[in-house]
């Protein structure tokens, strides 16, 4: 079932009435009809069941049911990601937003090829949230993550260490494994945090330079939630390295 967001206000005594962009894309592109069904969501975490009574410029709606959303993961999970060259970000928001991320921030790193202005990066910024509410919307998510301001590698790591578990992904680490401690994590999860904070930090096309490792190890040293992690004997792509850490994320504390 085709799934869109609306805010809140657009769904009043269980009817509703899309217009613009979204009136557009069920009209003339999904061809809907009176009579089919769709679910709009909220943005705030709950679905709404409607079918559609009339098509057109406005497509009115009547809300049949409405429950929580269920494709949202049990914590917070937001990627800290080096910029990148090309259309590169555009599939790390996507793929990103599809594996579970709450939110995405960009970052200037050393070794990025990539470097924008804050100006520039909020122009960028306006894209990137379309990509995601597309996204969110294709995978059934119950809330559009959020795109952050650029942030430099120094912001990115004083931020990360306000989660409850920050996880510094470097390809120089040949200790500890992405999978080791998601497992601590995971069994020592209070029931005092619902909702736990994860923050992932991925490098550019080049990595981490070894001042940023010196950096997070001074960030290491002052808490005991962050952790140096390595992703496994492969390199991995910059698009494909968030992806792959949100999957192994899901299947830890999901599946």
């Amino acid at each position: 079932m085709s799934k869109f967001f609306v805010g809140a206000a657009d769904i009043v005594d269980n009817k509703a009435v899309l217009t613009g962009e979204t009136a557009g894309h069920i009209t003339k592109s999904l061809r809907m009809m009176p009579g089919e069904c769709v679910t709009l969501c909220d943005g705030a975490g709950t679905d709404y069941f409607c079918r559609i009574d009339s098509v057109g410029r406005e497509v009115c709606l009547t809300v049949e049911d409405r429950c929580p959303s269920v494709g949202e993961p049990p914590y917070r999970a937001v990627i800290y990601q080096g910029l990148s060259k090309g259309d590169r970000f555009d599939t790390v928001v996507q793929k990103s937003v599809e594996c579970g991320a709450a939110a995405i921030v960009p970052v200037q790193t050393e070794r990025a090829t990539v470097r924008l202005s804050r100006d520039d990066c909020d122009r960028k910024n306006v894209r990137w949230q379309r990509i995601a509410e597309s996204a969110a919307e294709q995978c059934g998510r119950g809330i559009i993550p959020e795109m952050k301001p650029l942030m430099s590698f120094s912001e990115a790591v004083e931020a990360a260490k306000a989660a409850d578990l920050a996880l510094f992904c470097y390809e120089n680490e040949d200790g500890v494994t992405l999978k080791e401690r998601l497992e601590t994590f995971a069994g020592a999860i209070s029931a005092d945090v619902p909702l736990p904070e994860i923050a992932v930090l991925i490098g550019p096309e080049g990595g981490f330079s070894e001042r940023e490792a010196e950096t997070v190890r001074a960030a290491m040293a002052e808490s005991e939630n962050f952790h140096s992690v390595t992703l496994g004997p492969r390199i991995l792509r910059t698009e494909s390295a968030a992806p792959f850490a949100l999957a192994c994320i899901s299947m830890t504390l999901e599946m």
